[in-house]
């Protein structure tokens, strides 16, 4: 093999036909075959001819070849890949023949190529030269592919390249395989290339189905000090990001090690702030731990580490309980550690003040922190019943339950002291960080029915620390520049109204409500919940000074709440219901103490006729709405609201049209509190004397009825009866009864109003189905159980079945009256015979109270 190589032509025809030994025969060839390769690339610097492309492709399609057969040798053939990736620019695709159909195949297999090759070497498990080269031209050119798309030029021609050629996961085998890690180049640069590769949307989904996402959440399973790759919060980044993606490859991995996952990232966290490390990595370990124990779906909580469950018979593991204790004792660690670095006021201070680079770092820690600790508490409120608490745990469970009683208390701890030290006016930052505490505490004030052992009463301190922020308002309010006091005979809207009308147009949003802030809802929401769930124990501290400052912020928020922008308006649909719950709640603890119920009546007069006749927050909120109802109910029926005002001035038709306009559990709710009002005599007579001008509330009800039958009917059509829901059966029926009894009540045994009703053909059918509905219903259940019998579900005595029977006669025929009666009324109404309808009416009447 003498011939002069002159053309690729000829390279590629003298390889193809070359082995192994020949080079032995040959010395020349070798040198020849070299020096024609590396010269073709030195001419042909830069982006190729299409040509060129298929001498390339043919060349590694050859060199494979040689190298796959297991009769040659492959250290020539190796040296000539090693000439080619070395000597190739990596930027040799030529952007000119982008629209070639052809061209652009050829670099896809280029591409297709290199993959082989790869798995080639990685078979052989040698050959690091020639992995170097491929690794450091793949780097490369990705890099220069990336750069285009980021810049959007020829996205579509570079993705079709990604996509077939299959590059995402020839970069995962030259970067990350077992046996070739390390050999081509430094991880940490990898890592940031598929970070990158990640934050290019058209990517995203090649990266997450490539095998390098595994490969990045196994890191979480080893020990810190494994783990070389400097750069580890790109890691941590790449997962984040895919995580939040809802993608099943993290979540599925992180539920099949989620006991190992989060204790060994707690422990990364408390090592590193143990050396006061709040770095990047630090902070994106916190972020991935707060995703995790958010997700439900990932963290199992009676399987890992919370509770167990109440009549569990079977022994648990000590190494569960292991997890247990070593999940909370770092958690523990943490807050203690932080706790210290705050414990003074000038500390934190310049903490939130500072923004350099450090303390920034810190800060952002901590609010991610804060939102882990409302989380782990939420959990334990979920799982509350499922605490075990027999007398017979072992010392391990012991130790577990005295770790979460820690927990508990280093975390009051913790958010008290932001909260008490950041007293005053905060800026926006540090408004952040006492909100984010706030919505601890609210969580912990949920807690006081959960009992371990020697736990110390949570709710118990945070009654004092409630009363010291509640004194302070009182004592800020008593120099404000502006006090209303309601009285009856003058709106507190007409308070100052002409000398202060030019103040309310150029202040409103900044002066008129300075005390409504973030900081300040979030108080009074943990007072809301405080009440809630120690309605008892608030006693102590809701004291009359109290009240009566809230009352002034009451009429304060009517008189200028149109003024307010959207924010305020926002904060203050919030705050009118933490109000409105706690007066409720003074209310009903204090109804045998008349000197404080005296204090509030001017106050629920005012709340009841504004909001029946302006809706400013009825409908803001529905949790407003409930407790509106319930103040109205629980005020008019221990006459601290007269009910003649509600039939003052249109006040009932108003609140009768919410009614009609109300949710269907709102009715509910307001049919309740009717029916209660119905079985007080005073009020009765007024509400038959008010029904006797005004049947508006006829025809509201009928129009519900009339809906109710249209549900059910639908419902039976699209169910057999034994397939209904039980409880959609059951709150239709309840609402029926309700206003069964409520018409039955206001018409007098169905003996009032009936000419107003046959007068008007939209009430007379539904009166009529209203009327029998009682012994309809009675029929029905007893027809149901005649069904049972006949189908052998139900067994009775003779007797028994005698007297069911009779039963179901008896109301057959009790509907049959009911109806002819209905009829005579109709018929005496149409003679215009008023002597003979009322001698009927007065019949009726006589034999409903033989009944």
């Amino acid at each position: 093999m003498t011939e002069k190589i002159s053309t690729f032509e000829d390279f590629l025809e003298t390889l193809k036909d070359i082995k192994e030994e020949d080079i032995k025969n040959d010395e020349d060839i070798e040198e020849r075959l070299d020096s024609f390769l590396i010269s073709f690339y030195k001419n042909n610097d830069g982006a190729y001819t299409i040509k060129k492309q298929e001498y390339i492709n043919n060349l590694l399609n050859i060199l494979i070849n040689k190298i796959s057969d297991k009769k040659n040798g492959c250290d020539f053939f190796i040296n000539l890949l090693c000439i080619h990736f070395k000597n190739i620019t990596p930027n040799f695709i030529n952007i000119k023949l982008k629209d070639d159909i052809y061209y652009m195949h050829l670099i896809i297999n280029y591409i297709l190529y290199v993959l082989k090759i790869v798995l080639c070497i990685q078979k052989k498990k040698k050959e690091l030269t020639l992995s170097l080269y491929i690794g450091k031209n793949i780097y490369t050119l990705i890099w220069h592919i990336i750069r285009n798309i980021q810049q959007g030029r020829y996205v579509n021609f570079y993705l079709k390249i990604i996509e077939e050629g299959k590059l995402i996961y020839l970069l995962y085998k030259i970067c990350f395989d077992n046996v070739l890690i390390s050999y081509y180049i430094p991880e940490d640069k990898t890592v940031e290339l598929f970070f990158v590769l990640l934050k290019i949307k058209e990517l995203e989904e090649y990266i997450i189905h490539c095998d390098i996402i595994k490969y990045f959440l196994s890191f979480l399973l080893y020990d810190i000090e494994v783990i070389k790759i400097k750069e580890k919060y790109l890691i941590l980044e790449i997962i984040i990001h895919v995580f939040l993606k809802d993608k099943e490859v993290v979540k599925d991995f992180m539920k099949k090690n989620n006991t190992q996952i989060i204790n060994n990232i707690l422990k990364y966290i408390n090592d590193n702030i143990k050396s006061d490390t709040y770095d990047y990595y630090c902070l994106n370990l916190l972020k991935l731990f707060y995703y995790i124990i958010e997700d439900k779906n990932i963290v199992s909580f009676q399987d890992i580490f919370f509770f167990y469950p109440n009549k569990q018979t079977f022994i648990i593991t000590h190494k569960r309980e292991d997890d247990t204790f070593i999940f909370y004792e770092y958690i523990n660690c943490i807050i203690i550690k932080i706790n210290d670095l705050i414990k003074y006021e000038h500390s934190i201070n310049n903490i939130l003040n500072d923004n350099n680079q450090e303390q920034y770092h810190f800060k952002y820690f901590l609010s991610i922190f804060l939102c882990v600790l409302k989380n782990i508490i939420i959990i334990i409120l979920e799982a509350k019943n499922n605490i075990q608490q027999s007398l017979y745990d072992d010392n391990k469970r012991e130790n577990v339950y005295e770790e979460i009683t820690k927990f508990l208390n280093v975390t009051f701890d913790f958010v008290v002291k932001i909260i008490v030290i950041k007293k005053g006016t905060p800026t926006n930052e540090q408004e952040i960080y006492e909100v984010l505490s706030y919505d601890v505490l609210i969580c912990l004030t949920k807690i006081n029915s959960l009992k371990y052992y020697n736990v110390e009463n949570i709710s118990g301190r945070m009654f004092k620390l409630v009363k010291n922020i509640i004194d302070d308002y009182i004592i800020k309010n008593k120099h404000n520049d502006e006090t209303i006091i309601y009285t009856p005979n003058r709106s507190p809207d007409d308070n100052n109204n002409n000398n202060n009308s030019n103040h309310f147009n150029n202040s409103c949003n900044n002066n008129l409500l300075p005390f409504v802030n973030k900081k300040y809802i979030k108080h009074f929401e943990c007072l809301f919940y405080l009440c809630l769930y120690n309605q008892t124990n608030i006693i102590l501290y809701i004291n009359i000074n109290f009240i009566r400052y809230i009352e002034n912020n009451i009429y304060k928020i009517y008189k200028y709440y149109q003024l307010c922008d959207i924010n305020t308006k926002l904060l203050l649909n919030y705050l009118s219901l933490y109000y409105l719950v706690i007066i409720f709640i003074y209310i009903k603890n204090n109804l045998n103490n008349k000197e404080k119920i005296h204090v509030v009546k001017n106050l629920i007069k005012y709340i009841i006729i504004k909001e029946i006749k302006e809706k400013i927050f009825l409908f803001k909120n529905k949790l407003y709405f409930l407790a509106f109802i319930k103040l109205l109910n629980l005020s008019t029926c221990n006459n601290l609201f007269e009910f003649k005002i509600l039939l003052c001035e249109k006040y009932f038709e108003d609140f009768i049209q919410i009614f009609e306009g109300s949710q269907f559990n709102m009715k509910t709710l307001m049919l309740y509190c009717i029916l209660e009002w119905t079985q007080i005599h005073h009020i009765l007579k007024k509400l038959q004397i008010y029904i006797n001008k005004n049947k508006y509330i006829f025809h509201v009800f009928f129009k519900l009825w009339k809906d109710i039958e249209y549900e059910n009917r639908l419902k039976n059509k699209k169910h057999e009866r034994q397939e209904v829901n039980i409880v959609y059966k059951n709150n239709y029926r309840n609402v029926q009864f309700i206003l069964f009894r409520i018409i039955k009540i206001l018409t007098n045994n169905f003996t009032n109003y009936i000419d107003y009703i046959i007068n008007n053909k939209d009430l007379v059918c539904i009166f009529k189905n209203i009327i029998i509905y009682e012994s309809k219903t009675l029929l029905t259940i007893y027809e149901h159980i005649r069904e049972d019998i006949i189908e052998e579900h139900v067994r009775l005595h003779k007797d028994e079945e005698n007297l069911l029977l009779e039963f179901l006669n008896l109301y057959k025929e009790d509907i049959k009256k009911l109806q002819r009666m209905f009829e005579n009324v109709s018929i005496f109404y149409n003679k215009k015979d008023n002597k003979e309808l009322q001698n009927y009416y007065d019949s009726l009447r006589e034999n409903k109270r033989i009944e």
